[in-house]
């Protein structure tokens, strides 16, 4: 029967060299599990502040791509009153345009209705 290392069997130093063996293993293991720990701590901390940043960015994004069309809006509007502006001035300046004579409000547009009572009552 072959002899066995066996706790009874070995000397008081092989056990502690073992036991020693056994802790710095399981030291390596504890520190790598912390290490991990770690990184996945820092991991989901980088994601949570890239997706805070994103949706700020995507916020003022919008709101500056609605402050763009108010202004475009604005300059249009701006655009095509200069534009008439331009038109009249230049049909003004080729004797063009023809003003309009149109009677006061409460005139009569036919002759003989001068002293229409209804008329007078609207007026």
């Amino acid at each position: 029967m072959p002899a066995h290392d066996s706790p009874a069997n070995a000397s008081p130093f092989d056990t502690l060299k073992a036991l020693d063996r056994n802790l710095r293993r399981e030291r390596r293991v504890f520190t790598m599990l912390i290490g991990l720990l770690v990184f996945a701590a820092l991991a989901a901390a980088g994601v949570a502040i890239t997706t805070i940043a994103f949706l700020s960015l995507a916020g003022d994004g919008a709101r500056l791509r609605a402050t763009i069309a108010q202004t475009n809006e604005a300059l249009s509007y701006r655009y095509n009153q200069l534009t008439s502006a331009r038109l009249l001035l230049g049909l003004k300046e080729a004797s063009l345009l023809v003003e309009d004579h149109a009677p006061a409000a409460c005139a009569p547009a036919f002759d003989g209705v001068d002293g229409s009572p209804p008329l007078r009552a609207l007026c």
